[in-house]
């Protein structure tokens, strides 16, 4: 089967849960960031919110949140770009249009080499006192929902390519 560029970085990007301490260089990480804004949304109504953190202090307090309902595990694997994903509760497809935002990113984070994996428990981490505490200084209104969070490094290792796809993932109806 002949593969163009953009199906190939479909069919080979993976999540990847170890990470090198290099970091993204900004040029790289705006590129991810820009890829997000060219997603697809509801009624082109663009409800997503794209939150960087930068802040290596608040990007420690969440991650030290997470663990403690890990049971210690950091369920951002080290990465340290950590990207949040929002969209307004009551827009028309808050989660759909925050999904396809990230895979944007996903993708353009493997076409440039770089590592990503998308990470699900922010919105249980915002729950506690601590974690809505974080949540409103990292200026997220509660009008918000967390739909998921990239996280971005370079691989430590890569997987072998391409991984099998299950049996009847397709099916024609006729």
């Amino acid at each position: 089967m002949s593969m163009n560029e953009t199906i190939q970085t479909i069919s080979t990007r993976r999540s990847y849960r170890e990470f090198t301490d290099k970091p993204v260089s900004t040029e790289n990480l705006n590129l991810i960031l820009q890829a997000g804004t060219f997603a697809p949304s509801a009624m082109n109504r663009q409800s997503a919110e794209i939150i960087v953190i930068k802040n290596e202090t608040k990007r420690e307090v969440l991650r030290a949140l997470g663990m403690k309902l890990f049971d210690g595990r950091d369920p951002f694997y080290g990465a340290k770009e950590i990207i949040l994903v929002a969209a307004l509760k009551d827009s028309k497809c808050p989660i759909q249009d925050g999904s396809c935002v990230l895979q944007n990113m996903f993708l353009a984070a493997e076409s440039l080499g770089i590592g990503s994996c998308w990470i699900n428990c922010v919105e249980d981490i915002f729950q506690s006192p601590e974690g809505l505490e974080l949540k409103h200084s990292l200026g997220i209104s509660d009008e918000l929902i967390i739909v998921g969070t990239c996280i971005l490094g370079y691989p430590k290792k890569y997987p072998e390519y391409p991984k099998k796809r299950k049996a009847q993932y397709i099916r024609f109806v006729k």
